[in-house]
């Protein structure tokens, strides 16, 4: 369900922005002929579908959250390796515990990620979550953690953490 979602959502988007235009403008026209009753039906009914996309969006953020923290469990039991830029790690535990501080919301601060991107996967036979890490233009130990399977965001950010494990 959340793959169709996920795979939906751009179209959703421009369903979204046509559906405030369309209803914007008859509430306008509404308002005009004076028919209050139906232009704030209107408007709230804009509001309304607004509001169903953006909770889509936080479900399928919250599959991606929940698919890395189960990553994570897994790594930490055994049955996934963690490999970061191609490098099988041989004691993950320093970056699980990072990734299990990870912040799912953050304050802006006015700052953006810079490359060079990190790659972090999280390896098993059957499937791999693959991860990619920038670090803050402001903040030396943020990374901006980005989950390229899921296209939410036009950047896929699903959180930041905070190490000094990456710095070269």
């Amino acid at each position: 369900m959340v793959e169709v979602i996920d795979a939906a959502f751009p179209f959703l988007i421009f369903l979204v922005i046509g559906a405030i235009l369309v209803g914007g403008c008859y509430a306008v026209y509404l308002r005009i002929k004076r028919n209050i009753l139906g232009s704030f039906g209107i408007l709230l009914g804009t509001i309304a579908f607004g509001s169903c996309i953006f909770a889509l969006i936080l479900i399928v953020q919250s599959a991606a959250r929940k698919e890395v923290r189960a990553a994570v469990a897994d790594t930490r039991e055994g049955t996934r390796e963690l490999m970061i830029d191609g490098v099988k790690i041989k004691d993950p535990e320093p970056y699980l515990r990072a990734f299990d501080k990870m912040k799912w919301f953050m304050v802006g601060h006015h700052s953006h990620p810079i490359p060079p991107t990190i790659e972090v996967s999280f390896v098993r036979k059957d499937d791999t979550v693959r991860l990619q890490l920038e670090r803050d233009s402001d903040r030396k130990n943020e990374y901006w953690v980005y989950f390229p399977k899921y296209r939410t965001h036009q950047d896929n950010e699903v959180g930041r953490i905070y190490t000094g494990l990456f710095a070269k």
